[in-house]
């Protein structure tokens, strides 16, 4: 078994610990080993971040989202959940930005893919995203 495999399982515990509500050292410790075993996996940090998150430390959180876009920068998944990350915090200027930008990024990936026909733009599913407003 390789490093990659490592981690993959390695990350698939740290999940599983935690949804089980048992540990959180442990689930932190676990979600660090996956990390630390293949760094380049932004799913990986994305997750430790939204664990973060759910514990109640934004500042660590927004590292981990950090590390997310660092390790793949053209993943729209994490600019989106930083983007919620950001909105439930108030910050609505920051998330409205990351949430352009996993839009971007999401839809260039769909085209890239050939999931939207780029022939017909306009019918295209609308709606699935959520939407950011600024607070005055």
């Amino acid at each position: 078994m390789g490093k990659r495999e490592l981690a993959d399982l390695v990350h698939c515990w740290a999940n599983v610990v935690e949804e089980h509500g048992e540990d959180v050292n442990a689930t932190r410790s676990l979600y660090a080993k996956a990390t630390a075993l293949d760094p380049q996996r932004g799913y990986m940090w994305r997750a430790f971040a939204a664990f973060e998150s759910r514990e109640g430390d934004p500042l660590i959180s927004r590292h981990y989202f950090a590390r997310a876009v660092n390790a793949e920068p053209y993943d729209g998944t994490t600019w989106s959940s930083w983007a919620e990350l950001e909105q439930s915090l108030g910050n609505s200027e920051r998330a409205a930005f990351y949430a352009r930008r996993g839009a971007e990024l999401t839809s260039a990936r769909q085209l890239r893919e050939r999931q939207i026909d780029a022939s017909k733009p306009l019918a295209r599913k609308w709606g699935e995203g959520k939407r950011f407003r600024r607070r005055r």
